[in-house]
């Protein structure tokens, strides 16, 4: 039986997160590129420091998902983190 990448995942860790990608679409940032995203979904709330420890090795964040882009051919997404204060 294959699996389709497209089911959630349960990715051991502390907190679990549960994983799905999303389908192949057009990228937003370069023309004639291919763009896939990993999202993924804590079990739990994260704390302030775990939060800023996704955020450091380069997750992104909307809402309560985590994502990082999971391009085919390309990998030019680089998430920047600005400094606010």
């Amino acid at each position: 039986m294959t699996r389709s990448r497209n089911l959630p995942i349960l990715l051991p860790g502390e907190p679990s997160e549960f994983l799905v990608f999303d389908e192949l679409g057009p990228c937003f940032y370069r023309k004639n590129i291919e763009a896939r995203v990993a999202f993924r979904l804590p079990v739990r709330s994260l704390t302030r420091e775990e939060l800023d420890r996704k955020l450091a090795s380069g997750d992104r964040r909307n809402g309560p998902l985590l994502h990082k882009s999971h391009c085919p051919s390309c990998s030019s997404c680089e998430p920047l983190r600005l400094d606010v204060d």
